[in-house]
């Protein structure tokens, strides 16, 4: 690309009210082409990298929204946690910078639609379709966990299918790190409240579980059509997901076809409002996603392998549930994601989507229109796809009739299929029935309460397959038969197979770590973990907050059973003192009570005229109830103030006595004890005129 005479400078081409920033160059490398969306935060523009010569969306905030800098701060989050991500699935990001003050950040251009466009178009999808469009989401986001990410707001609207049948996921402005505090700011919700999890309503809490949960509305929504909580505010809708379960995607008003159980079952597991018994993360999800595809896609039947495996919740439980089901589902590849290592089964567009992601867009993708906002031109417009933003809002759909749907070679595949059975089914039906009419179908033994061996060789015996699935009981011990299915006594054909449910003892769960928590998150975090309080002591802590857990009798990490009670001591905080009134009393006294209970003193000193010299003349504070640790001031007293006796001395009595008295002194008076001196006057005083005594003092005049 050649680069205009007005490269490395700002220009201003096309400007129209209310976009000023339109024709601009941000960094003298982003030439700004069209507006694509707004949203409350910021608009996503069309650019044109100089520098690449190519086309990307540039994400930039409204001047003005960020004094605290918080927002700005979301930006680089975003663009660091995109930045970590290396994957097929996920919009890239190029650059991130600011420009006069505002931040920006350069994404991965993606022409196409947005799921939220396709479900309004589509939904609800038959089962195969519905998880083609749902394990590229999921991918994305095992990718993100597998890289220490939470997405935190997992919505059809970040989910953008490009014109090629790339399916991406977009927008981590929400993200945070894993191991980071993941609270809400201020106390207030993040995330979309029709896919928040409980958990993030409750307490601001968010993990990687909380994306499972946002998933798992995600692909109720892709079954059925619609949303499983609704409600005319945002708080009923959070209120809902706090306090309601989500329903089974069978028993929504519409589906495209009957959901087996163990999709039933995998939506029930991921949107348990119990985070500890979701899937871990996204990575353990991937896998039952593409166990459940493999079933749907080759019609394996429900059964209760498929069960267990949409029903752990850990790469463990998975790996076990696997053992159990056809080979044709265990074949299915194996999640090993990572942030920049990508199977290359995990590509963005599988080889489904590539088949049928053309077709509706042949359909529909011409109907939707340009995304660009009213009142912003493009010259281009007609000559280019229109790119649809995930910020943009959904265009009016044109919905397909149903004579276009039945004339589409999807649908007469499913017809086929069905036809096809049909008949398998209704063969079955007659051979089931010949055989028990000529009772010779073998019947299933009673194996319950034998050990795993004991059951295979009494199938066996039978002329009957075994295949075992363990799943808890609190119970019966590890190992031990639960039950078959079908149960014992039913009539099978010869070589059936029995799903055996064996016992693997009682659930444990792991307590989490309590100390550092207050009283209602540590009981929350027990709730979480299905396990209770035990015994709540309290100790006084002079470095530990009140209310704040100070220790716990069982270790982090333990495993108890279900409803095993954990105690754990909380801190009253700093212990109090009783102070008492030390006034008038001696200070020494008083200095030694108040350290030995544990406080600090401080010690001044002042005449008074009324507390003998070495007494506490007051205190501070003012008794009452202290703390450890606190400070007490004395005030010591040095005794009243020191004067000099006057010099009366060759003065009569009167005289004498007035000039004393006016000193402060009562005077008494006395004859000559030497009979010196004139007559009538003052010989001498005690105390002797110019000493230093206590004001108030008294003073004897003798009289000659």
């Amino acid at each position: 690309m050649h680069h205009s005479p007005t490269h490395g400078r700002k220009i201003a081409l096309n400007v129209r009210r209310g976009d000023p920033i339109l024709g601009s160059t941000l960094d003298d490398r982003y030439q700004i082409v069209r507006r694509i969306a707004r949203g409350g935060m910021a608009t996503v523009f069309e650019a044109t990298d100089l520098r690449l010569s190519r086309t990307v969306a540039v994400k930039i905030m409204h001047p003005g929204l960020d004094e605290d800098g918080d927002i700005a701060s979301r930006f680089d989050t975003e663009a660091r946690a995109a930045a970590l991500l290396s994957h097929p699935n996920v919009v890239a990001v190029f650059d991130q910078g600011h420009d006069d003050g505002r931040p920006y950040i350069v994404m991965e251009y993606v022409r196409g639609i947005t799921l939220r466009q396709l479900i309004t178009l589509e939904a609800p999808f038959p089962t195969v379709q519905a998880l083609e469009l749902f394990e590229p989401v999921v991918a994305a986001l095992a990718a993100a966990h597998a890289a220490g990410i939470i997405h935190r707001d997992v919505k059809p609207e970040n989910v953008l299918i490009s014109t090629d049948g790339h399916i991406k996921v977009a927008d981590f402005g929400l993200a945070r790190d894993v191991t980071a505090a993941s609270v809400a700011e201020g106390g207030v919700v993040i995330g979309t409240v029709s896919y928040i999890a409980p958990e993030l309503v409750s307490r601001g809490q968010a993990s990687t579980r909380s994306d499972v949960y946002s998933l798992g509305i995600l692909l109720y929504e892709l079954l059925t059509g619609v949303k499983p909580h609704r409600g005319a505010t945002p708080l009923e809708i959070a209120y809902a997901h706090v306090h309601r379960p989500v329903p089974v995607p069978s028993a929504a008003p519409r589906t495209a076809e009957p959901v087996p159980d163990y999709l039933d079952a995998l939506v029930r597991t991921t949107t348990i409002r119990t985070p500890a018994r979701r899937q871990t993360d996204a990575g353990v999800l991937l896998d039952q996603v593409r166990g459940a595809r493999t079933a749907a896609t080759h019609g394996v039947p429900d059964s209760g392998a498929l069960l267990a495996l949409m029903t752990a919740s850990t790469r463990h439980g998975v790996d076990q549930a696997r053992e159990s089901l056809p080979e044709l589902v265990t074949a299915a590849p194996r999640s090993a994601v990572s942030a920049s290592s990508v199977d290359s089964r995990e590509a963005a567009s599988t080889p489904e989507a590539a088949r049928w992601l053309p077709r509706l867009r042949e359909l529909r993708l011409a109907r939707l229109g340009s995304p660009s906002s009213p009142g912003i031109p493009d010259a281009d417009a007609s000559a280019r796809p229109a790119p649809i933003s995930p910020y943009s809002p959904p265009s009016r759909p044109q919905v397909i009739t149903p004579s276009q749907w039945v004339q589409s070679p999807l649908h007469r595949r499913r017809r086929l299929v069905a036809a096809v059975a049909s008949v398998i089914v209704v063969g079955t039906l007659l051979l089931g029935t010949w055989w028990a009419t000529a009772g010779r179908l073998p019947a299933v033994p009673a194996v319950k309460g034998l050990e795993q061996p004991g059951a295979r060789t009494a199938l066996a015996e039978a002329g009957l397959a075994a295949t075992f699935v363990r799943e808890y009981s609190e119970t019966v011990p590890p190992g031990i038969v639960l039950r078959t299915d079908p149960a014992s006594g039913a009539h099978l054909a010869p070589d059936s197979v029995v799903i055996v449910y064996l016992s693997q003892g009682a659930q444990l769960y792991d307590v989490p770590l309590l100390k550092g928590k207050t009283r209602d998150q540590a009981l929350g975090a027990l709730a979480d973990a299905s396990l209770v309080a035990g015994a709540i002591t309290e100790a006084y802590d002079p470095k530990v907050p009140a209310g704040t857990v100070l220790s716990q009798a069982t270790p982090a990490g333990t495993a108890l059973h279900r409803g095993s009670g954990v105690d754990f001591v909380l801190s009253k905080g700093i212990e109090p003192v009783d102070l008492a009134d030390w006034s008038g009393k001696p200070a020494a006294d008083a200095k030694a009570a108040l350290i030995g209970a544990g406080l600090k003193v401080k010690t001044t000193e002042a005449i008074s005229p009324t507390v003998a010299k070495g007494g506490v003349v007051s205190q501070s504070p003012a008794p009452g109830q202290v703390h450890k640790g606190d400070t007490v001031t004395l005030v010591i007293s040095k005794g009243p103030a020191q004067v000099v006796v006057p010099d009366v001395r060759k003065l009569d009595a009167a005289a004498a006595t007035a000039k004393l008295e006016a000193a402060g002194f009562t005077v008494t008076t006395a004859p000559s004890p030497t009979k010196a001196g004139v007559p009538g006057t003052v010989v001498s005083t005690d105390p002797a005129s110019g000493r230093r005594v206590d004001a108030g003092s008294a003073v004897t005049i003798f009289i000659g």
